[in-house]
């Protein structure tokens, strides 16, 4: 599967995320000269907003103040680089 195209890797990764029950949206949506931008820039990979939401659905039997923390650990961003940067992430 490491080859293949694009958008038959995107359609795979899409049918994925339905049968979970994961919404998705165009990338228009995320532009940060959109209406009600998530982001301020490109740059911005992590959404904030919606990161904060997800940990909340998926651990409400955590404190506010775990869910706070866990939110900045996911989106304490070290380097530059993404895959470095997931290279060194623990979440245990």
């Amino acid at each position: 599967m490491a080859h293949e195209p694009e958008a038959e890797l995107e359609g795979f990764a899409l049918a994925l995320l339905d049968e979970l029950g994961v919404p998705h949206a165009h990338g228009s949506a995320f532009a940060p000269e959109s209406a009600n931008a998530p982001r301020g820039s490109w740059r911005e990979t992590i959404l904030r907003p919606r990161l904060k939401a997800a940990v909340e659905h998926l651990s409400p039997h955590l404190s506010p103040s775990a869910r706070r923390d866990t939110v900045a650990k996911v989106a304490d961003s070290v380097f530059p680089d993404p895959i470095a940067e997931n290279a060194t992430k623990s979440f245990s």
